[in-house]
C-alpha cells in the first residue's frame, strides 16, 4: 500500500512538470498612418505656439491609440 501510494505520488510529480501552459503571443504589425508634421513655432505669441502643439500632440496620440487599440481614427474626429 506504501508503496504504491509513493509510486502515485512520484508520477504525479514527474508528469506535472508537462503541463501545458498557454501564453499570448503578440505579432507585430506595421501601422499604416503617416506621421503628422510637426507644427512650425513661428508666431510671437505664445498662446498660438502652444496651442498648435497641443493639436499636434492630440493627433499623435489618437494615431497612436489606433496603432494599438484598433479604433478608427475617424472616430475620434468626431467627437
Amino acid at each position: 500500500m506504501l508503496k504504491t501510494t509513493f509510486l502515485s505520488l512520484t508520477a504525479l510529480l514527474a508528469l506535472s512538470g508537462c503541463y501545458r501552459v498557454y501564453k499570448p503571443v503578440y505579432i507585430p504589425t506595421k501601422c499604416e498612418i503617416e506621421m503628422p508634421k510637426r507644427p512650425e513655432l513661428a508666431h510671437t505669441e505664445i498662446d498660438k505656439n502652444l496651442e498648435a502643439l497641443l493639436v499636434y500632440t492630440e493627433t499623435l496620440e489618437k494615431d497612436l491609440e489606433f496603432c494599438i487599440k484598433g479604433t478608427s481614427p475617424s472616430a475620434n474626429k468626431k467627437k
